[in-house]
């Protein structure tokens, strides 16, 4: 009897060895994973890492976000360090919300989004002190108003980059042949009103001058202007639009192409011939020739 006893009191003590095992392991599984789930990336915010310029940064999650509405100077441009610099005191290291519109990412993969940090969109706000201009990217519309009206301020104060643009239209990039596609230059309607580019003239290194023809574009509405000696078949690159949205546009049918290699330059002059912008063809990134 005794025996007995003695076996079934053992038996009790492992088996409420037994649970007390098995309930830290419970505990440690529910400690562990809200952990792991708050790791994960949040498709609504993050925490902002890296800061590329004006308009784009990485997040600690290995993201990349591209500001929607908006085109900020590039490393290598005039105010180019001021952008980048009130883009890092605005958003480096802290946490931000994404606003998504219609597109979720461009085709390099980046996330397009309004970015907001306590209550400010830092679009808006980099707009307004003058270190970006409104750039718009179809169909995502949805703060298009909101972003004019913080342009129209900034350019009448002329604050940042409104200091030397001088004229309706300019620049956005000029890259040589790539991926298919021919050398091309896009260039954007930067007033606060509807502009007609026509007359205006863009030329390259050797003196070849096209004059573009009748185009209306709304204000942030750009075009592309292709260069090559004949519109590449299949690819849907080079053919005259009758667009201004910014993704497609005029095709330039010169006998030899312009902007073709790194380091030429294109020109942009309004119909009375004043230079009113220029650019370093790039094919990494955009240099705005200094005058």
């Amino acid at each position: 009897m005794g025996e007995w006893v003695r076996r079934q009191n053992l038996a009790g003590l492992f088996a409420q060895g037994v649970l007390r095992r098995v309930c830290a392991f419970l505990v440690a599984i529910l400690v562990f994973f809200p952990a792991v789930s708050g790791a994960r990336a949040d498709p609504l915010g993050g925490t902002v890492q890296r800061i590329y310029d004006g308009d784009s940064i990485l997040l600690s999650d290995g993201r990349k976000v591209r500001y929607l509405g908006i085109n900020a100077p590039e490393r290598g441009q005039p105010y180019s360090a001021k952008s980048r610099a009130l883009n890092e005191q605005l958003v480096k290291g802290s946490r931000v919300r994404f606003e998504l519109d219609r597109q979720e990412r461009d085709r390099y993969g980046r996330t397009l989004a309004y970015v907001w940090k306590d209550g400010t969109m830092v679009n808006e706000r980099l707009v307004r002190e003058g270190f970006a201009h409104v750039w718009v990217i179809p169909p995502n519309l949805k703060h298009y108003d909101r972003l004019l009206a913080a342009q129209r301020d900034a350019r009448s104060a002329r604050r940042g980059i409104w200091k030397r643009l001088v004229g309706d239209f300019a620049f956005i990039r000029a890259s040589p042949a790539g991926s298919g596609r021919p050398p091309f230059v896009r260039v954007v309607n930067v007033s606060d009103r509807e502009a007609n580019i026509e007359g205006h003239g863009v030329e390259d290194r050797a003196g070849h001058r096209f004059v573009f023809p009748s185009v209306i574009m709304k204000p942030g509405y750009g075009l592309m202007l292709f260069s090559a000696p004949k519109p590449i078949p299949g690819s849907g690159w080079g053919k005259d639009s009758g667009q201004a949205g910014g993704t497609e546009g005029l095709y330039w049918g010169h006998p030899s192409p312009s902007w073709s290699s790194e380091g030429e330059t294109a020109v942009l002059r309004d119909p009375a011939g004043r230079v009113i912008d220029e650019f370093r063809v790039s094919s990494k990134r955009r240099e705005r020739k200094r005058r």
